[in-house]
């Protein structure tokens, strides 16, 4: 503030100044208002960074994984929702900490003083915060929409896992019906001497076997 005031500032906001000793907190607000500025740029990288992280994951699940990826991605989604829930109660502390700012400035959003009757600090502090403010609340409500993402692609991820496992108790239930029928049959023939492999009724054997099987894996495949 020092350097500002004796390298930066014109005689104009020297001569104002001493007419109006508002004025003397010119530099301050401005720091303040650059130091806001800033922060409404990381704010803005971050939201980037959610929303990529957002949209990448929504179309990105590969169903292909073993249990101890899907635990690592489940595990990975987990941490990121509670990211999330961490930097929307920041935005909301933000916009608190904007708002006691401008009332402490005697600034009303929606109905601003004119600028012509404030004094040169104040007309410039209402003109930045007044830009700064309706950023912060569209950044804020942008990450109130992204605060439910992670529970979504957590119940996604959730969701592929339940099918992919489900395809494979399904893959093993047809297995299981090809194979059945077949012990079945074997376990009933073999009780008479005829149907022994080598004498005149082992025949039987495949003739009930095989269609029984073929019924039963194809009832499990495709019948409802």
């Amino acid at each position: 503030v020092l350097f500002s005031w004796t390298n930066i500032a014109d005689p104009g906001l020297i001569k104002s100044t001493h007419n109006n000793p508002v004025n003397v907190t010119y530099f301050m607000t401005k720091h303040a208002g650059y130091h806001w500025i800033n922060l409404l740029e990381v704010i803005s990288f971050t939201l980037a960074q959610c929303e990529y992280f957002a949209d990448d994951n929504e179309a990105r699940v590969d169903s292909h994984l073993s249990a101890e990826q899907w635990k690592t991605q489940l595990i990975k989604v987990t941490e990121s929702a509670k990211d999330f829930n961490y930097f929307r109660r920041q935005m909301v502390h933000f916009e608190n900490v904007l708002n006691l700012n401008l009332e402490r400035l005697g600034i009303n959003v929606n109905q601003p003083d004119d600028p012509s009757s404030l004094p040169t600090t104040l007309r410039d502090v209402q003109r930045d915060f007044l830009t700064i403010a309706p950023r912060l609340r569209s950044y804020r409500e942008r990450t109130d929409n992204l605060s439910g993402i992670p529970d979504q692609l957590a119940s996604i991820h959730a969701a592929f896992k339940g099918i992919n496992d489900g395809a494979l108790g399904l893959r093993l239930s047809i297995f299981a019906a090809i194979v059945f029928p077949i012990t079945l049959v074997a376990a009933v023939l073999s009780m008479g001497d005829d149907f022994l492999p080598g004498k005149s009724k082992f025949w039987v054997f495949f003739a009930t076997s095989i269609p029984l099987s073929l019924v039963s894996g194809g009832y499990l495949a495709f019948g409802e």
